[in-house]
């Protein structure tokens, strides 16, 4: 039906046209020249309305011919420009109703449509000033490039640098519609003219296009990325280089759609963009950053793109790959479990091989970057890399390690989480003694090592396969573990337990003939000093458990007897040299306390402990140390021989304890002193003391530096030293003579009046075993001046302000009273007048009558 009616009117005589065509265009023609605006819209709406009724009824009234419908397009065209927002937006309506409706649109018209349009939106000034009739514009255009540009494509490439101006100030609109737009155009258009002259304008399209990547709404920045690739694709392709970094920062754009856009762009480049192989070393990182996108939907996008591209450069180079692609290696030892059914076809791995050197810069260099997102996006890259290249790591491993030691100071765990990947495929696709001599190399060149570059090295141990480490590789490791231990920073430490977890399997257990027997129990030596030095060093429990572990899986016969024994032996040698800064210290009395002692290493033990406590160490070592002292003679008490046992007991006393309770000015040594006298309390204490056999000498020495330790200003070394002497008395009492204890009350009575109760009582407690000790053939005549003294002074606390201490006082007179009841009751008498409390004199004084 509307065949016929364009026969129909293109039948009809151009000048004999029907008279209701002349009068609609006369009507029309006056209308829209009319100064009325409502004249103009008027008109152009009636045209409008006739238009559509011609177009949809093959009787319409007005039937217009090929002429008439060109002079109503050439008019309503110059309409575009009529000040009436209304007028302009008829017109454009009416333009896109001939564009659509009218089959007889030549080469002419499509001309005058675009450079109508150009005037209004191609020049440095863009003249519609509204968004709508804007957007409308651009509606014409794509239409017209849609439906015409095939038939037309002449027109279209004489009036190329038209659409390029248009195209370009659509970029830079303000309206995202029009940006839209501008994009859906472009990239019609680089597909319709492809082949043509659009690559020599393609270029102008670029930079504004560019400006939009960074714009607010996501639905922009994927079509701007869309049109891109095939401007891109279609046009010169020498503005890739300038697309490249726009569309590495997209790869971090929140929104999926819009990497998504970016992964398809540069895919389809790399399968269709001509002269695609000088872009490779660009192109081939973008893509492969897909591998770890967030989205599971463009992993497999990138991963299905990828595979594509690999399987095209085999076909396209099957001459060269020949060799490769018929003696594939099927398996690869320790290839990872999570890659195992993802293994990159030939072609991608040689593309890799070809392009690495170029890549890899890049990624060390963002490794650097000040934004932590890049530095992410470079670890992971790197990731894919070293696994897209296999074998062919080899080639790059310095970069490839020198990029990873980089990023590991980084404190970020994502990061860290990949240095151990990457260094663990590093492991699995180079040879062991190459890439593990490489890494100890830097490791020691490094001022202050640092937990990741172990973490690191422990990721390469993980990618060796066993057969791969050979012996003098685990020594070497092993030995720079030893150096690094000796820290107490735990992560540092949970990483060279890792290294020793993962080497352990390597050691231990062997018995293999064929191994050097020798060399194993070296290493064996070795990894328990480590183990040793982390558990002394770190505070961490769940460190010490991981190395309590490991030890467990060695003979303990032999970390008894042989590895303890070694090291005690070689900390010995250095010892006059520690601190409290040291790490041995923490090391030799983490050896005493966990592994014990034995027959073999008390001597060395005991040598350091000496040599330690010296008054002149340093004092916080010092400290250490004496509280040392009751567990390494706990561990000799096990022994059978009692001549050993005294003369231990002996030299701990004389050679370690006592001279630092010797006075000395100053808190440190005040501070020494108490704890010198609470590690001898602890020490007392064991059962075993009773039945050692000291000489007189260390016995008297040991009261007198007692003594004068009593009127200590430290109230703890003080209660310290009372405990002392009790036990002190109660031991070795009877082997003192009466002088020997009559130097000792006067020193004991002092203390009764000590600010502290506990200090008293203590006291009061040695007065009960020092009166036993004087019970022994007492010639209570001869010395009665001493009783007498003693008595005088204790019946002073009978009236003490402190209730519970007066009757603790008469409980010990009442004790003593046995040793001269006379002598006591006389003694009441004289002071009972006194006292405000005389009950208790009363009391006391009855207790001595019955007993006499």
């Amino acid at each position: 039906m509307k065949d016929e009616q364009i026969e129909k009117a293109l039948s009809q005589p151009a000048t004999e046209p029907s008279t209701a065509l002349n009068q609609a265009l006369n009507k029309f023609n006056q209308g829209i020249k009319d100064d009325s605006k409502i004249q103009r819209k008027n008109a152009l709406e009636s045209i409008k309305k006739q238009l559509i009724e011609f177009f949809r009824n093959p009787n319409a009234l007005v039937q217009f011919t090929a002429e008439s419908l060109e002079h109503v397009l050439n008019q309503v065209l110059n309409m575009l420009a009529d000040p009436m927002e209304r007028c302009r937006e008829i017109s454009c309506d009416i333009a896109l109703l001939l564009m659509q409706k009218n089959q007889v649109w030549d080469s002419n018209m499509s001309g005058t449509l675009i450079m109508s349009v150009y005037k209004r939106l191609g020049g440095k000034e863009i003249k519609e000033t509204s968004e709508e009739i804007r957007l409308q514009m651009y509606t014409l255009i794509h239409e017209l490039i849609l439906t015409k540009s095939s038939n037309q494509k002449n027109t279209f490439e004489i009036h190329l640098q038209e659409f390029i101006g248009i195209l370009v100030n659509s970029f830079a609109d303000n309206f995202p519609e029009v940006k839209k737009m501008g994009c859906a155009c472009a990239k019609l258009l680089a597909n319709r003219l492809a082949g043509s002259n659009f690559h020599m304008q393609s270029e102008s399209l670029i930079k504004p296009m560019l400006s939009n990547m960074v714009h607010q709404h996501s639905r922009v920045r994927k079509e701007i990325i869309e049109s891109l690739c095939d401007v891109i694709m279609h046009g010169n392709n020498k503005s890739v280089s300038d697309v490249v970094p726009h569309l590495a920062q997209r790869l971090f754009d929140q929104a999926n759609m819009v990497r998504m856009a970016v992964i398809k762009l540069v895919g389809t480049w790399l399968l269709d963009l001509p002269d695609r192989y000088s872009f490779h070393h660009k192109l081939i990182p973008l893509l492969l950053t897909g591998f770890i996108d967030e989205s599971p939907e463009i992993k497999e996008l990138t991963e299905s793109l990828w595979w594509d591209v690999g399987i095209k450069y085999e076909k396209e180079n099957e001459k060269e790959l020949k060799d490769k692609l018929d003696f594939i290696e099927k398996e690869i030892p320790n290839y990872p479990i999570e890659l195992k059914d993802r293994r990159p076809n030939v072609g991608c791995r040689e593309l890799i091989r070809l392009n690495a050197s170029k890549i890899l810069p890049g990624i060390l260099n963002d490794i650097g970057d000040w934004v932590e997102a890049t530095r992410i996006k470079s670890i992971q890259l790197l990731y894919v890399m070293i696994w897209q290249a296999e074998k062919n790591t080899t080639q790059h491993l310095e970069t490839a390690l020198q990029t990873l030691f980089k990023a590991s100071n980084e404190n970020i765990q994502t990061i860290q989480e990949y240095i151990f990947n990457c260094s663990k495929l590093i492991g699995v696709f180079t040879d062991a003694d190459l890439c593990l001599q490489v890494a100890f190399k830097t490791i020691k060149k490094m001022n202050s090592v640092n937990s990741g570059s172990i973490n690191l090295l422990n990721g390469l141990l993980c990618g060796c396969s066993a057969d791969k480490i050979t012996l003098n590789l685990a020594f070497e490791c092993l030995e720079l573990m030893e150096d690094i231990s000796k820290t107490f920073d735990n992560n540092l430490n949970l990483n060279v337990l890792n290294c020793c977890s993962t080497i352990e399997p390597l050691l231990i257990g062997k018995e293999n003939s064929e191994l050097d027997t020798e060399k194993l129990d070296k290493l064996e030596y070795l990894l328990c000093k480590v183990l040793f030095t982390i558990s002394a060093l770190t505070n961490e429990e769940n460190l010490k458990i991981r190395a309590k572990d490991i030890l467990k899986k060695v003979d303990q016969k032999k970390l008894m007897h042989d590895h303890s024994v070694k090291f005690i032996n070689e900390l010995k040698l250095n010892c006059e040299s520690w601190t409290d800064n040291a790490f041995e210290p923490l090391v030799f009395s983490f050896l005493i306390k966990e592994q014990g002692l034995t027959s073999e290493i008390l001597e060395n033990v005991m040598t350091i402990l000496k040599i330690c406590l010296n008054p002149n160490k340093d004092v916080q070592m010092r400290t250490k140390f004496l509280l040392l002292i009751p567990e390494v003679f706990s561990s000799t008490c096990n022994s059978d021989d009692k001549t050993f046992l005294d003369s231990c007991f002996e030299e701990i006393l004389n050679q370690m304890i006592l001279p630092n309770i010797a006075w000395k000015a100053g808190r440190s040594a005040g501070a020494i002193r108490m704890t010198a006298c609470a590690s001898l309390v602890i020490l007392m204490q064991n059962k075993v003391i009773k039945t050692i056999n000291i000489s007189d000498a260390s016995v008297d020495k040991l009261i007198k530096m007692m003594l004068s330790s009593l009127d200590d200003d430290n109230k703890s070394t003080r209660l310290y030293v009372s405990r002392v002497f009790l036990m002190t008395l109660d031991y070795y009492g009877n082997r003192l003579d009466k002088d020997q204890l009559h130097k000792l009350y006067p020193e004991f009575i002092k203390r009764l009046d000590d600010q502290s109760d506990e200090i008293r009582q203590e006291i009061l407690k040695i007065f009960y075993v020092y009166f036993s000790c004087l019970n022994q053939n007492y010639d209570k005549i001869l010395y009665q001046a001493h009783l007498q003294m003693i008595f005088e002074n204790l019946l002073l606390y009978l009236d003490d302000g402190n209730e519970d201490f007066q009757i603790k006082i008469l409980n010990l007179l009442k004790h003593a009273c046995a040793l001269n009841p006379e002598l006591l009751n006389n003694e009441i008498i004289k002071v009972k007048d006194k006292h405000k409390n005389k009950q208790l004199c009363e009391e006391l004084e009855k207790f001595c009558k019955n007993i006499n």
